[in-house]
């Protein structure tokens, strides 16, 4: 088992003062908690790091003195990476990627959310209104899959299928929702636990495929209000675990189990 550490709520200097002054002393509290609980490693997650010019180069040596302090007592380091976007700048390049990949087990890549992404401002559509035909209606689309990858790994690289490996493909177990009833709307997030209410409640769902990005919609009319919306099926699984396989990836990440349907895991 592997516990998620996540850092949020840092200023910019904080982060650089944590990595430069208090690493060593972070590392050796964290290492007494994972021993005390038995964990088996950790789950890294603070990429705002790589986003951020003047402490990229911290960055990477905070994980190599991480990552060789855990891999000394034979634990394992998992490291969370954002997705494509252009609407911020990732300093964690392909060549800065490849060196760091030295000093991780597995990179997470967090190819979910992709209407988030769409936004300067990472969630600004979760909590503010957009209008619905600006908008590409996906949460993890096969082409932005790609694309993500590519901004990492240069697909001619000589150490591709070594760094492919490093890869876990971020899978969501949620959806989302919108009204169509409005000029401009918000998304709500959709959990196997509303799904299944909407089921019982016999509510009807149009399903509609886009082969291209190996991804549905659907529409629907709940309590009166008609909805677009999108959640995984077990097709929406099976082509990225085929994804997976195909191009020879180290794994899988969930985002999360609570939020899915028992039948998702017949695909596995």
């Amino acid at each position: 088992m592997l516990p998620r550490f996540i850092c949020q709520d840092f200023s910019d200097e904080g982060l650089k003062i944590w990595m430069e002054e208090e690493k060593e002393q972070f590392i050796k509290i964290l290492m007494r908690r994972l021993n005390y609980n038995k964990f088996d490693g950790i789950v890294f997650e603070c990429g705002v790091m790589t986003l951020i010019e003047d402490i990229a180069d911290l960055y990477e040596n905070f994980i190599r003195s991480l990552y060789l302090a855990l891999n000394k007592q034979g634990k394992l380091l998992i490291i969370t990476i954002y997705p494509y976007s252009e609407n911020f700048v990732q300093y964690l390049t392909k060549s800065r990627f490849e060196s760091v990949s030295q000093y991780v087990d597995y990179f997470h890549l967090m190819t979910y959310d992709y209407f988030s992404y769409q936004s300067k401002e990472y969630n600004f559509i979760l909590f503010n209104v957009f209008r619905i035909d600006n908008f590409r209606y996906f949460n993890s689309p096969f082409s932005w899959i790609e694309q993500s990858i590519e901004h990492y790994i240069e697909l001619s690289n000589k150490n591709l299928e070594s760094l492919l490996k490093k890869i876990l493909l971020g899978v969501p177990f949620y959806g989302a929702n919108t009204r169509l009833d409005a000029e401009r709307s918000k998304l709500n997030i959709l959990d196997g636990d509303i799904i299944s209410e909407m089921l019982k409640a016999d509510v009807f769902f149009n399903m509609v495929w886009n082969e291209n990005e190996k991804e549905n919609i659907f529409y629907s009319t709940y309590e009166g209000i008609n909805f677009l919306g999108l959640y995984p099926t077990k097709n929406f699984i099976k082509e990225r675990l085929s994804f997976v396989l195909e191009n020879k990836l180290g794994g899988v990440g969930i985002w999360e189990l609570s939020q899915g349907l028992d039948k998702f895991y017949d695909e596995f």
